[in-house]
């Protein structure tokens, strides 16, 4: 065991080691728990739902001892329902349902599969001239003169080759929604 490393992890995670288990909130236990695992660099670690009970600020400096420990040469099973903490943390995601693996990826193909909301102003154009030219590229979409909005499948760069002609005024592709990801990978069942 080595206290120097239990001691730098306790300061970076503001919990006191001389204070009783027992009198530690639901966070410091966590706390405690954390230092536990990442106090001997392990080549292996294994957290489940790890930041439950940690406010914002620990969750960061957690993430941040994750991403030290995975620069180190870690391998690291993370299990976690915060969708932001696996996007902020992982390489790979595997995701189960009922014990069985659904769907294994990395981050950055989630992110490139994902639905994006989309909005194109472009002026002097109308309604049909704007579904001729990117009706293609969008679901669930809108067009009205001079602006289209809608949901895009698949590369941005084929919706920006679409848009490439037009008098673009303004253009919002929206960060991708990783939960609407998962959850489609689910079957909408949460």
């Amino acid at each position: 065991m080595s206290r120097g490393a239990a001691a730098g992890l306790a300061d970076r995670l503001r919990v006191d080691l001389s204070a009783s288990v027992r009198s530690l909130s639901k966070g410091n236990r966590q706390k405690l728990g954390i230092i536990q695992a990442f106090q001997h660099a392990p080549a292996l670690l294994v957290l489940d739902e790890p930041t439950s009970g940690l406010d914002p600020l620990m969750q960061r400096e957690f993430l941040a001892l994750v991403r030290e420990a995975r620069d180190a040469g870690s391998t690291i099973l993370l299990s976690s329902h915060q969708i932001s903490e696996i996007q902020q943390a992982a390489d790979e995601v595997v995701l189960l349902k009922d014990g069985e693996v659904v769907a294994r990826s990395t981050v950055d193909d989630l992110r490139a599969a994902a639905p994006r909301h989309v909005v194109v102003r472009a002026d002097g154009i109308d309604a049909d001239e704007l579904r001729l030219r990117l009706g293609a590229s969008l679901t669930d979409a809108t067009f009205e003169a001079g602006r289209a909005s809608g949901i895009l499948h698949g590369p941005v760069a084929a919706l920006v080759s679409s848009v490439g002609a037009l008098p673009v005024t303004d253009l919002v592709v929206e960060e991708p929604d990783l939960e609407q990801v998962v959850l489609g990978r689910y079957g909408g069942a949460s």
